[in-house]
Parts: C-alpha cells; structure tokens; sequence
C-alpha cells in the first residue's frame, strides 16, 4: 500500500510539470493564472495533491510556481 501511495503521489509532480510547460508554450507571456482546483481537474487528481507536487517541484530548484491569493 505505501508503494501505491507513493507513486501516486510522485506522478502527481511528474504529470504536474509537464503540464505547466504545455498550458505556459500556449499563453502570451511568462504569467498563468490557474487555480489548483482547476489543476487538480485537469490532472484527475485531489487539490492537495497539487499542492504538495507545486512544492516538491518548486524545491527542486525550479522558481516560484504559485502564489496563494491574497
């Protein structure tokens, strides 16, 4: 069972990114609006996951993938 929830859990990122690579290369300009339950939608997957696979990718050196509403 840890397996299971481990790989679901390292997809989420592993979808995640490309994804964002895909929605970025068809948008004018470096800036995407989209909420992580629109994210969550689109990857069949619960917004916390999101969440944490935005985390784990902005971890991993990329520059700051989200900003929470305020």
């Amino acid at each position: 069972m840890h397996t299971a929830l481990a790989n679901g859990r390292s997809m989420t990122e592993e979808r995640l990114a490309p994804w964002l690579l895909m929605a970025h290369d068809r948008v004018d300009g470096d800036r995407l609006v989209l909420t992580r339950e629109f994210l969550a939608l689109m990857l069949g997957v619960q917004r916390p996951g999101v969440t944490v696979a935005l985390s784990l990718l902005e971890k991993a050196g990329q520059r700051s993938l989200w900003r929470p509403r305020g």
